[in-house]
């Protein structure tokens, strides 16, 4: 009796072969619940009312609640922004000027030193001192600080706050 082996060459290709392969298939499936989802998403607010009010005459568990309505008024004042703050303020009127960026800077240092009624408390030489920021560009930033709205921030003291007062009225 003769032993043939099958070469590597000729494996795999007789009568008897066996081949290995592997599918993968992704298959997507809404469950029911799912496609209730789907629908109720889908729905405008009258028709998602009805629905809601349907499906709580036939489920025992659920419970409709209506809240009071309100006036477009009433939620135009709920909604509001918060108003903005003097910092805040200033920093956005500062932006819009056309300032150098170290002038910008230096604005920026003297918003943070104003106390909450506007006043500059330090004097140049100390944010000087504090900030290592030249003397001249203090002053134009104070300056254009002193430009901004509410009229008199930015002054040192209640004759300051009264001469930019009177310089913005044109007197």
């Amino acid at each position: 009796m003769a032993k043939t082996s099958a070469s590597p060459e000729t494996a795999g290709k007789g009568p008897l072969s066996q081949k290995v392969s592997l599918r993968q298939k992704h298959r997507l499936s809404l469950t029911p619940a799912m496609r209730m989802g789907l629908r109720v998403l889908a729905l405008p607010t009258e028709s998602l009312t009805e629905e809601i009010l349907r499906e709580a005459e036939v489920n025992p568990c659920l419970m409709v609640e209506s809240w009071p309505t309100s006036s477009a008024y009433e939620v135009a004042l709920d909604t509001a922004a918060a108003p903005e703050g003097l910092s805040q303020s200033l920093l956005r009127q500062l932006g819009m000027q056309r300032l150098d960026a170290d002038v910008k800077e230096a604005a920026r240092v003297i918003v943070a030193e104003l106390r909450a009624d506007g006043y500059l408390d330090a004097s140049l030489e100390e944010l000087v001192s504090d900030y290592g920021i030249a003397k001249p560009l203090l002053a134009a930033a104070l300056a254009a600080v002193q430009s901004c709205e509410p009229c008199g921030v930015g002054a040192r003291n209640l004759a300051e706050c009264l001469a930019l007062q009177l310089r913005d009225a044109g007197l």
